[in-house]
């Protein structure tokens, strides 16, 4: 479902009032299945038949559900291991795994496509495969865990439910921030008090999310399409540049609605999304923030 879908509007309010009706254990499988949910109806919006909707329904929660357990059961083993060469070769089961299915389904009929323009050879048949909604966003978020781990800056998680509610979270699930582990699995193990200040600032937040999708994001969308679809008639240095700034403008409106905060259900106090960027010296002090 989308964030500004009336679908999400009826969500979202149910799974706070469960949340805080539940004990930590209940919270955490609330959150799951929640997440489950919020995936499935995402990935039966773009089936053409019922049929087709299941075939892809359980092709792409498969998925998610491979990653999860896979990535979990790697860092559990590099949890008990201590010799160095055996925890790299641990190590990169889990970067093949996830770099493997991220190449074959997000970028291996791109990669075919870019070569036949190239060469006039397509190396491999196209794929019909459904594209996993977020693979991106879950595949890097449970194998940063994983390095992290690795590296022991984070301590290997010992209950499947909590690092797949990490993974399958629902608010960053399909579009995002990619979030480092110890960021948000702490939030997420500790039973919070309802906390009327922080439900009212993340409801804040997602309404102005959702003005600046409507109002700004969606119109400035529709000029974009304009001049993708007859590039000639944009010629003119005015039109281009209308183009170029409708791009910036929709992709600003299109962030924090698509990427909601959540105070709500991250009531440990951490923001999911930090819309503005932060100055930071280096790269690596930008990441180390994020």
């Amino acid at each position: 479902m989308l964030f500004n879908s009336l679908e999400y509007l009826v969500f979202l309010p149910i799974v706070v009032a469960l949340y805080y009706c539940l004990a930590q254990t209940g919270r955490q499988a609330l959150l799951l299945a929640a997440s489950f949910l919020f995936y499935s109806v995402w990935s039966l919006h773009h089936g053409t038949t019922w049929s087709r909707k299941l075939q892809d329904l359980m092709f792409t929660d498969g998925l998610l559900l491979l990653t999860t357990v896979v990535d979990f059961s790697v860092a559990r083993w590099l949890a008990r291991e201590t010799h160095s060469v055996r925890r790299r070769w641990i190590l990169a089961i889990s970067m093949a795994s996830n770099l493997s299915l991220l190449g074959v389904f997000k970028y291996a009929n791109f990669l075919a496509e870019s070569f036949q323009s190239g060469f006039g050879v397509r190396p491999w048949p196209e794929l019909h495969v459904a594209l996993p909604p977020g693979i991106s966003f879950y595949t890097f978020m449970s194998m940063a865990y994983v390095i992290d781990v690795y590296r022991g800056d984070l301590r290997a998680r010992d209950r499947l439910l909590d690092f797949s509610v990490f993974v399958a979270y629902f608010p960053h699930l399909v579009a995002g921030p990619i979030l480092r582990a110890r960021q948000l699995l702490p939030q997420m193990t500790v039973q919070q008090p309802f906390d009327a200040a922080s439900l009212r600032r993340g409801l804040a937040l997602i309404l102005w999310g959702m003005f600046l999708k409507v109002y700004l994001a969606d119109p400035m969308a529709r000029v974009v399409q304009e001049v993708y679809a007859a590039p000639g008639a944009a010629s003119g240095a005015g039109r281009s540049a209308a183009g170029a700034a409708s791009v910036g403008a929709a992709s600003i409106g299109t962030t924090p609605a698509s990427r909601p905060p959540h105070w709500a259900l991250a009531p440990g106090g951490q923001p999911l999304h930090t819309w503005a960027t932060r100055p930071a010296a280096t790269v690596l002090t930008f990441w180390s923030r994020t």
